[in-house]
């Protein structure tokens, strides 16, 4: 198949699972082409990026400039080139009869003119739902060869909804071919909405447990309790609790090292709060990093942390990855009773669960666990068998492969 895989941002280190589709396509033998309108070509990427040529399969599609009158002047300049190369495709950007008012603002001829050297494409991937206008735009572009699948990962399902109402999805249900959420918890979210059952397939984000191998930590009263968290410095990761807990820790003489990976807008913030409790020795910002370190970073704690929470403008999480990367290594790890996190951690079995916003319950559990570092090893392993078997990422690059296969063969 020819893939086309659409996506905000390219390549993004944190988003891992664009990644793992990707390259798993890829193995599998199929031609993956990138798509994005914002190239982050000098950014921080993967090894896994240079290996497989990604930036090579990746093209940067440029929205066309506005007011309407300079979009058609800018692009009657640029159509005799673009023709050229690609005449059919061209041609059909600016065909109003078919394509109506996308092909009449040259809406169309623009996203076509970055995509002139390109075959048609059997499938169009959009990794989010807040980018399926650009997946109806290629859809009608390649239309009626092309098929359109929309995952739906977690801001889309939740702070855009909030942001444009329950019926933001309404005009995209009726055109896409495939929902994929990556969980049961969005799945039925996307059905109330209004999205037709039969055409919703649940796709976790898989991971390669190779990669993480199963090191269950050991602890020893004499040394500080060393805890973990990896995620982007925004409020719906809930980072702000397990500072406070830290605090209360300390005050009640436990010694502890805190080290929070990831980058974001709460980072003045939560800097602000470690200097106001005064826990600075104790609670370390380390920034972004690469994958690498992250993996060293899970075989150096004891503890993960993944507290979070539902944002004030709606954001929520699925199944949190960090999670199923500590669960592999062994880490014992505290989350929260929240969105599609309940579907990866089983309460006191493979982990535990917290309210929302708790700083008391965080509090509680670390301690619990602290008392208990007999149980960690027992606990990890049942964290590591829950992941190989409920995420693991060849079976659900399979899954991916045969549900855009089955679109192709009419099968829903």
């Amino acid at each position: 198949m020819r893939i086309a895989m659409v996506v905000h941002r390219f390549p993004v280190i944190s988003e891992t699972f664009v990644i793992n589709q990707i390259t798993g396509l890829l193995d599998r033998g199929h031609d993956v082409q990138v798509i994005t309108s914002d190239l982050n070509a000098e950014g921080e990427t993967h090894a896994v990026v240079q290996r497989y040529g990604l930036l090579e399969r990746t093209h940067h599609i440029s929205d066309p400039p506005d007011p309407v009158l300079k979009r058609l002047w800018t692009a009657a300049r640029l159509f005799p080139a673009a023709v050229v190369r690609n005449p059919s495709l061209i041609l059909g950007s600016i065909n109003v009869l078919r394509h109506g008012r996308m092909a009449a603002s040259s809406r169309l001829f623009f996203m076509a003119r970055g995509l002139v050297r390109e075959a048609p494409f059997d499938v169009i991937h959009c990794q989010f739902g807040t980018l399926g206008f650009y997946g109806a735009l290629l859809k009608q572009l390649y239309r009626p060869r092309a098929r359109l699948a929309v995952s739906f990962r977690g801001r889309d399902i939740s702070t855009h909804l909030q942001q444009y109402g329950r019926h933001a999805y309404d005009g995209l249900f009726r055109v896409t071919d495939a929902v994929l959420p990556n969980c049961d918890f969005f799945k039925q979210r996307l059905i109330a909405l209004g999205a037709d059952a039969s055409k919703v397939t649940v796709i976790r984000s898989g991971i390669d447990c190779e990669r993480f191998p199963f090191h269950p930590p050991a602890y020893h009263s004499h040394e500080p309790l060393r805890l973990l968290t990896v995620g982007r410095l925004v409020e719906k990761k809930g980072i702000e609790y397990c500072i406070r807990a830290v605090a209360s820790l300390l005050n009640q003489g436990i010694s502890i090292e805190y080290d929070i990976i990831g980058e974001g807008g709460l980072r003045g913030e939560l800097s602000q709060l470690i200097a106001s409790l005064g826990v600075e020795q104790t609670v370390h910002l380390r920034g972004a990093k690469p994958y690498k370190d992250i993996v060293a970073a899970l075989h150096k704690a004891h503890l993960c942390l993944a507290t979070s929470v539902k944002a004030s403008d709606g954001d929520e999480d699925g199944p949190v990855n960090v999670l199923k990367e500590a669960m592999a290594t062994g880490l014992p790890v505290i989350a929260t009773r929240h969105g599609g996190i309940t579907e990866l951690v089983n309460d006191g079995i493979t982990g535990y669960l917290v309210p929302e916003r708790d700083v008391q319950a965080i509090v509680d559990k670390i301690v619990l666990l602290r008392n208990q570092p007999e149980s960690w090893e027992a606990m990890g392993r049942r964290g590591r068998a829950f992941v190989e078997e409920h995420y693991n990422i060849e079976a659900y690059n399979d899954l991916l492969e045969s549900t855009l296969r089955g679109l192709l063969a009419g099968a829903p």
